[in-house]
């Protein structure tokens, strides 16, 4: 019997580039995000507004609605002006707030960046724990046809939904013991092992694939207590994977730290894992 969990939904937004200061619009979606997106979420919102609407008429987003995957939250803008980087930031934190009084728990946002950027409308300054993935998450490369990815999610959902459970456990883990290497031991054997099972089933359909790094913001209502406990500089952890079957030369880290970013300010403290970065690092296959 497969293992059953509540449906997952990530907001996203097109590629952007952001310097600290400016977000400047690169004209599209990143193919290898899309892939990934599709392939670790169940559904995927792109916002749409009443100023500017962006179309959706590439193949892939005709194929992601028919699918019943992509869906559009319209977000309404009184007036605009000013960097249009910045509205579809803003769009971004509107939906997932929408989203989330509608499906507590069940979204957050994602962004194809090293780093969450965030518009100062709409937005409170907080601090979260950081906790990074490097190196180790396969991803379908560019040319993997959509439809291939869905038929993988349906054969292989044991898989996906038990590296999904070990990275849950690994946030509650964190806000629970309050102590942050503590809570790296108690899941680190878990999360080794979904890694080495993800890796290897996601190779035998996919030849070649990506390694990719994945950073989650994670929303904690009780950041101060827990900075003071697990200290305030980074721990970084090594994942001894190996070289198992099918794995190649997967080499991970898993990396907490604080971090100081903006978030919606009508976000709820249920809403654990708030954002997800993401970046390809590598190639294997």
């Amino acid at each position: 019997m497969k293992a059953q969990q509540m449906k997952r939904g990530v907001v996203i937004t097109p590629e952007f580039t952001f310097d600290g200061r400016t977000v400047s619009l690169s004209g599209g979606f990143d193919p290898i995000a899309l892939r990934q997106y599709l392939l670790y979420w169940d559904k995927i919102d792109w916002p749409d507004n009443n100023i500017i609407s962006i179309g959706d008429e590439h193949p892939d987003f005709e194929f992601l609605k028919q699918a019943g995957v992509l869906e559009r939250t319209m977000v309404r803008f009184n007036s605009f002006s000013g960097n249009a980087g910045y509205a579809m930031l803003q769009m971004q934190v509107a939906a997932l707030e929408k989203r989330s009084s509608e499906e507590p728990g069940s979204w957050c946002l994602a962004q194809h960046s090293n780093v969450l950027a965030s518009s100062t409308v709409g937005t409170i300054d907080s601090t979260s724990i950081e906790v990074e993935l490097y190196s180790a998450v396969p991803v379908p490369r560019a040319d993997v046809p959509l439809q291939d990815i869905l038929e993988f999610k349906e054969q292989r959902s044991d898989e996906l939904l038990q590296f999904r459970a070990v990275m849950d456990e690994l946030y509650q883990e964190t806000i629970r013991a309050a102590d942050i290497p503590r809570a790296k031991l108690q899941v680190h054997a878990k999360l080794q092992q979904a890694l080495v099972e993800l890796n290897a089933t996601f190779e035998e359909t996919f030849k070649q694939r990506l390694l990719a790094s994945l950073k989650v913001e994670l929303n904690l209502p009780n950041i101060a207590g827990l900075a003071m406990a697990g200290g305030a500089a980074a721990s970084t952890f090594g994942i001894s994977i190996g070289a198992g079957a099918a794995l190649g030369a997967v080499a991970a880290a898993l990396k907490f730290d604080l971090a100081h970013i903006r978030k919606g300010a009508a976000i709820p403290e249920n809403l654990r894992d708030y954002a997800y970065l993401h970046h390809v690092e590598r190639e294997l296959g």
